[in-house]
């Protein structure tokens, strides 16, 4: 997620969607020193044959 340029976020309750800058997300998520995990593993290579 971080790796792009703008995250974009449904805020629902607003009826509307939300874009920010990822480096504006990055510093925030640095001065709270949160940490990030990803949620999902990468899928597992299948071989042909």
């Amino acid at each position: 997620m971080l790796e792009h340029e703008e995250i974009f976020s449904s805020a629902a309750r607003l009826d509307r969607s939300l874009a920010l800058k990822a480096q504006d997300y990055r510093e925030h998520l640095r001065r709270a020193e949160a940490r990030t995990q990803p949620i999902v593993a990468a899928a597992p290579e299948v071989s042909a044959g």
